[in-house]
């Protein structure tokens, strides 16, 4: 008999009361090429991914512009 797992690979962020796969929906997923797992984020189309080791470095990127757009309030 085969031993099956449950694995949680998706998530959706979304404006409420959106459909599920409107462009504004973002979807976090994980992935792998078999050799390495990655994370992909994608809108509509629009899809990059991101590898374990770059994470903070985007994080902490982002996290700069962020603060950029709060200081021009």
């Amino acid at each position: 008999m085969t031993e099956y797992e449950t694995l949680l690979t998706t998530i959706t962020l979304k404006p409420k009361g959106k459909a599920l796969y409107s462009d504004e929906a973002t979807r976090i997923s994980l992935d792998d090429t078999g050799d390495e797992m990655f994370v992909t984020v994608s809108q509509g189309y629009r899809e990059i991914g991101i590898n374990p080791e770059e994470w903070q470095h985007i994080r902490d990127a982002i996290d700069r512009i962020i603060a950029l757009c709060d200081e021009q309030k």
